[in-house]
């Protein structure tokens, strides 16, 4: 019981690095949001899905840090790894169609097919992707 107590606890204290980390990250100053960066990236170090696919966003769009798009990419996929069904199609949908890096629709579709059990809304999704 005291194991389960503690791991709630702990999973309640990684939760809260992420809500600060996300509310500096929209304060107006870049000494915040580099603060922010900073609880972000040390709940995703401590294993939040949701902080992971945050870091990674933050760093593609350079929200609050430099741009780093391969670093943004590798914590989405640590993301997706650990079941992020939003990282898998957002992986998808980049890599399909040469979003943050060269056009490489075999793996975007590879995620895409992780992500999803419904094939019709997959191939609708591909479909409009290459007529547009």
């Amino acid at each position: 019981m005291m194991s389960k107590n503690f791991d709630l606890l702990l999973k309640l204290v990684i939760y809260a690095m992420l809500l600060y980390g996300k509310k500096l990250l929209k304060m107006p100053t870049g000494k915040l949001k580099a603060e922010g960066i900073d609880w972000i990236q040390t709940a995703a170090e401590k294993g939040s899905v949701q902080a992971m696919q945050t870091l990674g966003q933050a760093y593609l769009f350079g929200k609050g840090t430099n741009r780093n798009v391969s670093c943004g990419l590798s914590w989405l996929e640590k993301a997706s790894e650990n079941d992020s069904i939003s990282s898998m199609v957002r992986l998808g949908k980049y890599f399909l169609e040469g979003i943050f890096s060269e056009l490489q629709p075999q793996l975007g579709v590879e995620w895409l097919v992780k992500s999803t059990t419904d094939l019709l809304l997959l191939c609708d999704y591909i479909a409009g992707v290459l007529l547009h």
